[in-house]
């Protein structure tokens, strides 16, 4: 088995450029922060409704 084992280079560049994604989407949903607060309303919602859904099926 040869495993690829990533170097200490190559972990510290990608945890640069994963940090930058990451506050370029901050950066991006300060932009739509509407957007994401439906999203975020909808994805409860849907939850909420799975929970209901499942909650009625198993009695």
């Amino acid at each position: 088995m040869n495993m690829y084992i990533p170097s200490e280079v190559d972990l510290l560049s990608w945890s640069i450029v994963t940090s930058c994604a990451i506050i370029f989407q901050v950066i991006v949903n300060m932009e739509n922060l509407v957007y994401w607060k439906r999203v975020l309303c909808r994805f409860v919602f849907l939850r909420f409704m799975m929970r209901k859904l499942h909650w009625m099926l198993s009695i």
